[in-house]
C-alpha cells in the first residue's frame, strides 16, 4: 500500500510536491512567491491589455527549454488572424466595462457561443463576429462573470445583466444549442 502523505497547511489535500509536503494550490503559492493561480493569471490579463492599448511590442524572455511547434492548419490559422483583428476592433470601438456585471476590472473578450460550439454547430465564422464576442471580466470581486457564463447553467448564467441579449443570439444561431443551455 503507497504511503499517501498530506499538504502540511491543508490537512484534508494531498500533497503533490513530496519535498515541501505541499499540495497543488500551495506549491503554486511557492514557485510564485506568494501569488495565488488567480493573481497571477489578472496579472496577465492586465499586462497584455496593456500592451494592446499601447501598440507596445512584447519583451522576448530568454526560455531554457526551447518551445514545441505546434501545426496549426491553414484555416485555423486564418480563423486566429481574423479573430485578433476582431479583438483590435472591439477594443477601439467599444466601452472598457463587463457586459455582465458593469465593472472595468479584469476584462476578457467572452464568446456567447464559445469557439468549440461553433464548430460543432457548423459556423466556424461565428468565432470572430463581433456580435458573438463581449467583454466579461475575470474579477472575484463580481464572481467572475465570464466563468458564470461559461458555466452553461442557465441559473448561473441568467445572474449577469447580458443574459437574456445573449440567450436571444444564441437562439437566433442555433436552437439546439439554445435548447441544451435552458434545459441544463
Amino acid at each position: 500500500m503507497a504511503n499517501i502523505k498530506y499538504c502540511c497547511n491543508h490537512s484534508n489535500r494531498y500533497a503533490v510536491n513530496m519535498k515541501y509536503l505541499l499540495c497543488n494550490e500551495c506549491n503554486f503559492k511557492r514557485t510564485h512567491k506568494g501569488k495565488t493561480q488567480f493573481d497571477v493569471a489578472k496579472e496577465k490579463s492586465l499586462l497584455n491589455y496593456q500592451k494592446r492599448k499601447n501598440n507596445v511590442s512584447s519583451v522576448i524572455l530568454q526560455r531554457k527549454k526551447k518551445p514545441k511547434r505546434i501545426m496549426i492548419s491553414k484555416k485555423q490559422q486564418e480563423i486566429k488572424k481574423q479573430l485578433h483583428l476582431t479583438y483590435n476592433e472591439i477594443d477601439n470601438e467599444r466601452e472598457h466595462l463587463c457586459d455582465g456585471c458593469g465593472t472595468n476590472e479584469a476584462l476578457c473578450h467572452s464568446h456567447i457561443i464559445s469557439q468549440i460550439d461553433c464548430k460543432l454547430i457548423g459556423k466556424p465564422e461565428l468565432i470572430y463576429d463581433k456580435r458573438n464576442i463581449h467583454y466579461h471580466c475575470m474579477s472575484p470581486v463580481n464572481n467572475c462573470c465570464n466563468q458564470k457564463w461559461e458555466s452553461k447553467d442557465s441559473k448561473i448564467m441568467s445572474q449577469l445583466f447580458d443574459y437574456e441579449i445573449n440567450m436571444e443570439f444564441i437562439r437566433s444561431q442555433s436552437i439546439e444549442l439554445y435548447n441544451v443551455i435552458v434545459n441544463k
